[in-house]
C-alpha cells in the first residue's frame, strides 16, 4: 500500500518538474530569440512647441503737448539731476520723480545718505526684534546666497537700483547672522556709527530742487530714443499693417542728451514682430500664448494674440498685449523672443519602442509580469528620437453628428499607464509572449 502511494508521488512530482522543464526551455528559448532587452517607464512629459521671433515693443510713452513728447523728461538746467523713483515704479501727477544738485559731488553725497539711512532703518528694525538667536541659520545662508545672486544679476544688467537694494539686503542679512550665531557684532555699536556717517553725508549737499511728473503714470529712467517710431494710438486701434515689425525693427532713433527718464502713461504694451504665415498657423486672435524673452532672461509672460494682419505672400505681422508691467519689461524694446503656441502632454516614449499591429495601430510593448502586452497609443508630436503619446481611443459619430468615444473599440485595447515597463529594444517580440 505505502509502495503504491509513494510511486504515485514520484509520477506527480517527475509531472511537475516536466513542465517546470518546458517552461524553462520555453523561457530559455525566447530570451534567445529576444536578445538582450531594454527597457523604459512610461512617464508624463509635456512639449513646448515655439516660434522664435524678433520684434519691437510699442508703449504709451509718446504724449504730445504744444509738438512735444512730455512723456521723455528733459534736464532743464545744467544741474545734475538724480531720479528718486526705481523703473517701473508707480507715479502720480504732480509727484516728486527727481531732485536737482548744483554738482555731482552733492549728488553723490545724496546718494550716500540715502544708502545710509536705508542701512540704519534696516538694523534698528532688527534690533526691534528682539533676541535674534534663535534665527534658523539654515534658512539665513540660503537668503545670503540669494542676496549674491541678485547682487550679480543687477551688474550683470546694469540695474543701479536694484543693485542698492541687493547691496542693503546683503548688509541685513549678514547683520543678523552675526548676530544669532554669536560673532561679537555690536549692533548698537553700528546704529551709532551709521548715524555719525549719515550726518556727515547730510552735510554734504544741500537740499535738492524737485522734478514733479505732469501726468500718472510709470517712470523709466532709460530713454533709448524709440519712444516716439510708433503710435502707441495706432497699435491699440489694430492700425498695424503687414512688415510693420521689420520696419519698426529698423526704424531710425532719436537720442536726446538732456533726457534723464520718462512717462509711462499706461501698464499695457505690445509687441509687434513679422512670421510667416506657415510658421504661426495655431496663432489666432483672442488667443493666449506664454513668451520668453532668453537675452533678457526673462521667462513665462502671458500675452494675448491682440491682432493679426492680413497676408502678403507667406508673412503676417503679429501683435501681442501684454498687461503686465514691471522693471524688466519697461525696458524691453528691440528683442528675440520664443512663443509657445502649443504644447503637447502625455508620455515620453523613445521612438524605438513604437511598434504596430497586424491592424496598422501604433502602439508600444508592455511588460505585465513575466508577459509582453500589445498597448496602443495616440502620438501628438514627433520629436528626433522620441515621442509625445496619450491613451488610445477611438472616436465614433452619434446620432446627432457628434464626436464621441466608441467605448466598444476602445476598450477592445489595454490603456497605456504611468510607470508601464516598456520594452524599447528586443528582437521578435510578440503580444502575449513569455519572456525572462
Amino acid at each position: 500500500m505505502n509502495s503504491s502511494k509513494d510511486k504515485k508521488l514520484v509520477l506527480i512530482m517527475l509531472s511537475v518538474f516536466a513542465v517546470l522543464a518546458v517552461l524553462y526551455a520555453a523561457q530559455y528559448v525566447y530570451s534567445k530569440s529576444t536578445g538582450e532587452i531594454e527597457y523604459e517607464y512610461a512617464l508624463k512629459y509635456t512639449q513646448e512647441e515655439k516660434l522664435s521671433v524678433k520684434g519691437f515693443a510699442v508703449r504709451d510713452e509718446n504724449r504730445v503737448k504744444d509738438g512735444k513728447n512730455i512723456s521723455v523728461l528733459l534736464k532743464e538746467s545744467d544741474k545734475v539731476y538724480v531720479p528718486v523713483l526705481s523703473d517701473s515704479a508707480n507715479v502720480g501727477k504732480n509727484d516728486v520723480i527727481a531732485l536737482t544738485f548744483s554738482s555731482e559731488d552733492e549728488a553723490e553725497g545724496y546718494l550716500e545718505s540715502v544708502s545710509l539711512q536705508s542701512q540704519l532703518d534696516d538694523l534698528q528694525n532688527l534690533k526691534s526684534q528682539g533676541n535674534l538667536n534663535y534665527v534658523n541659520v539654515v534658512y539665513l545662508n540660503s537668503s545670503i546666497y540669494s542676496s549674491v545672486d541678485s547682487y550679480i544679476d543687477a551688474i550683470n544688467k546694469s540695474d543701479l537700483s536694484s543693485l542698492d537694494e541687493s547691496v542693503s539686503s546683503f548688509i541685513t542679512k549678514v547683520s543678523t547672522k552675526q548676530i544669532a550665531t554669536g560673532s561679537g557684532f555690536d549692533i548698537d555699536s553700528r546704529i551709532k556709527e551709521l548715524k555719525k556717517e549719515l550726518k556727515a553725508a547730510k552735510k554734504s549737499f544741500e537740499k535738492g530742487g524737485e522734478v514733479k511728473s505732469s501726468y500718472s503714470g510709470y517712470f523709466v529712467s532709460n530713454v533709448d530714443g524709440y519712444e516716439a517710431v510708433k503710435s502707441y494710438e495706432e497699435v491699440k486701434d489694430k492700425k498695424v499693417s503687414v512688415n510693420e515689425g521689420s520696419k519698426l525693427i529698423n526704424a531710425e532713433k532719436s537720442i536726446t542728451e538732456n533726457a534723464f527718464g520718462k512717462i509711462i502713461a499706461q501698464h499695457t504694451w505690445y509687441f509687434v514682430f513679422d512670421t510667416s504665415i506657415t510658421d504661426a498657423s495655431v496663432i489666432k486672435t483672442g488667443y493666449y500664448v506664454t513668451v520668453d524673452f532668453p537675452d533678457k532672461s526673462i521667462e513665462d509672460i502671458t500675452m494675448k494674440v491682440y491682432n493679426v494682419s492680413e497676408l502678403n505672400g507667406d508673412t503676417i505681422t503679429v501683435t501681442l498685449q501684454c498687461t503686465a508691467m514691471n522693471e524688466e519689461l519697461a525696458n524691453l524694446r528691440i528683442e528675440n523672443a520664443a512663443i509657445t503656441v502649443k504644447d503637447y502632454k502625455g508620455y515620453r516614449i523613445s521612438s524605438d519602442a513604437i511598434v504596430e499591429n497586424e491592424e496598422g495601430i501604433k502602439g508600444v510593448n508592455v511588460v505585465l509580469g513575466n508577459f509582453v502586452k500589445f498597448t496602443p497609443v495616440e502620438i501628438l508630436y514627433y520629436g528626433e528620437d522620441y515621442v509625445i503619446a496619450d491613451k488610445y481611443v477611438v472616436y465614433k459619430e452619434d446620432d446627432k453628428g457628434n464626436k464621441v468615444i466608441d467605448e466598444e473599440a476602445t476598450g477592445k485595447y489595454r490603456s497605456l499607464n504611468l510607470y508601464d515597463k516598456i520594452i524599447v529594444k528586443g528582437m521578435h517580440i510578440e503580444d502575449g509572449m513569455l519572456i525572462g
